[in-house]
Order: structure tokens, then sequence, then C-alpha cells
């Protein structure tokens, strides 16, 4: 809890003055975001098969298709019959 007033307190005490609705532009982000993904038994055995046959892991996987669907487009129009 007292970390938590110093942040505050040093937060506060910041030079830095920003007016109503003025932006900072942030860094982009170069740290991995984490996610979680509940996925049926059936479909994470079949994840974790294709990883091992492919001797890679399953977020390699997941990683490679996320990428596949950002730049096919008939892969995406696949996808969005599926989930509709």
């Amino acid at each position: 809890m007292a970390e938590n007033v110093l942040r505050r307190k040093k937060a506060a005490s910041s030079p830095i003055k920003r007016t109503a609705g003025e932006r900072t532009k942030k860094a982009p982000r170069v740290k991995p975001v984490r996610i979680t993904v509940d996925l049926d038994p059936v479909l994470h055995k079949q994840l974790k098969i294709f990883a091992i046959e492919a001797d890679s892991d399953a977020s390699s996987v997941i990683r490679a298709l996320l990428t596949r669907l950002s730049t096919d487009p008939v892969l995406a129009d696949h996808i969005l019959q599926d989930i509709n």
C-alpha cells in the first residue's frame, strides 16, 4: 500500500504539464503481450501434436497463424465464415 502512495506522489509531482485533450506520444510497445485462450481439449491436443510434429511449440504455431491471418485475405474470409 505504501508503494501505491509513493507512486501517486511521484506521478503528481511530474514536471510534465498537460492541458485537457492533449495526448502524449508513447513509444511503440516492444515487450510481448501475453494472452490466455481456453481451448476444447480436442483442439488443444491437435495443436500440441501439430507443434510437436513440426518440431516447434504451440505459441509459434499460433503466432504463425495470426501472421498469416493478417496477410492472407482468403484465409481471413474463411475464418470470418467460421466465427459467424
